[in-house]
C-alpha cells in the first residue's frame, strides 16, 4: 500500500514548522504515514468518486491524477501525532461528569484528551473542503 504522503514530503512539511526536530527523530516514518493514509480513509466520507474505483486510497478523486496538498499535509500531521498515540484507538474520555436527571456519574480524566481533539480538529480543517457532508465518519440521510 501507498501513504499519501512520502517520508521526504513528510519531512519538508514538518521541517518548515516547529516539528521538524520529532519528525527527524523518528525511525519507522513510513510505517506511521501508512497508519495515517489508513487513519483518513477509514475516519472520513469525502465527495465524489475515487479516479478509478480499483485505486486502494480514497485520493486521487474525481478524474484528478493527484492527491490534494491538504491530504498530504493531514497524513502528515497524523503520520507524526501517531508516534505517540494509537490512531485506531478509541480516544480518551473528554467529558469529566455527566448529569441525567438526578444522576450525576463523575469519570477520572484519563491521558491527554484536549491534545487529541485539538490534534484533530486541525486534521478537520485541511480535509473540511474535500468532505461529503459530515466528517468523522458521519454520513447524509436522505429521506424517501
Amino acid at each position: 500500500m501507498t501513504a499519501y504522503a512520502t517520508v521526504e514530503q513528510a519531512a519538508e512539511f514538518h521541517n518548515a514548522r516547529t516539528t521538524g526536530d520529532a519528525w527527524s527523530a523518528l525511525s519507522n516514518k513510513e510505517a506511521l504515514l501508512l497508519v495515517a493514509s489508513d487513519y483518513i480513509d477509514l475516519t472520513y466520507v469525502f465527495a465524489g468518486v475515487k479516479t478509478d474505483y480499483t485505486q486502494e486510497r480514497a485520493f486521487p478523486r474525481n478524474g484528478s491524477l493527484t492527491v490534494p496538498t491538504a491530504v498530504m499535509q493531514a497524513a502528515c500531521v497524523l503520520a507524526l501525532y501517531g508516534a505517540s498515540v494509537d490512531l485506531m484507538a478509541n480516544p480518551e474520555r473528554l467529558e469529566s461528569r455527566v448529569t441525567v436527571d438526578v444522576i450525576t456519574v463523575e469519570y477520572e480524566q484519563q491521558g491527554n484528551a484536549a491534545g487529541y481533539i485539538g490534534r484533530l480538529r486541525y486534521v478537520d480543517a485541511l480535509l473540511k473542503p474535500y468532505l461529503d457532508g459530515g466528517s468523522m465518519g458521519e454520513g447524509r440521510m436522505i429521506r424517501g
